[in-house]
């Protein structure tokens, strides 16, 4: 492999690691929303992660068990949902890398 053919290979590479560092940010300041029990439970976060929102029914208040499977069931709702477009996001860029 010759010098210019490395050059432009590292530019290639560094082009692509802005664009997907530009991606990973846009991720990072998205609202990710679900909902579970039929509305009963809503959180939004962010992709970072960081809970935004959690709105609790009044009518999830009765049964304390069912309560914490919606939250749970809510949460790891959420993280899927990140994990998901994180993942649409990497896959975008696999095809395009040149090694």
């Amino acid at each position: 492999m010759d010098q210019r053919m490395l050059q432009k290979l590292l530019a290639d590479a560094q082009k692509g690691k802005k664009l997907l560092d530009k991606r990973m940010a846009e991720i990072e300041n998205t609202t990710f929303s679900v909902s579970v029990g039929g509305n009963l439970i809503n959180l939004s976060a962010n992709g970072k992660y960081e809970i935004l929102s959690c709105t609790i029914s009044p009518d999830a208040l009765s049964d304390v068990e069912t309560l914490q499977d919606l939250v749970v069931s809510a949460f790891n709702d959420l993280v899927k949902k990140v994990q998901e477009e994180v993942k649409k996001v990497e896959a975008s860029f696999v095809p395009k890398m040149p090694f």
